[in-house]
């Protein structure tokens, strides 16, 4: 009950999963995914435009080796 009317950003540490920006190089990404589950991606405005997911990354370069040994 100590805790009901504290809010998420009181609680969040700062440098805790910085966001990326929409162009940023695919290496980078995956450097990123390796210790974080989500990375939060944003805009040159840096506007939230969503999430890249560990999940969607394993994805994308399972269809890609795919795409490549066929």
């Amino acid at each position: 009950r100590n805790t009901e009317d504290e809010t998420v950003t009181k609680i969040m540490r700062k440098p805790w999963n910085p966001p990326v920006r929409f162009d940023t190089p695919l290496e980078d990404v995956l450097e990123r995914v390796l210790n974080q589950n989500f990375i939060p991606v944003v805009d040159d405005r840096n506007i939230f435009m969503g999430i890249i997911t560990r999940k969607s990354v394993l994805e994308y370069l399972l269809f890609v080796y795919d795409e490549n040994n066929r």
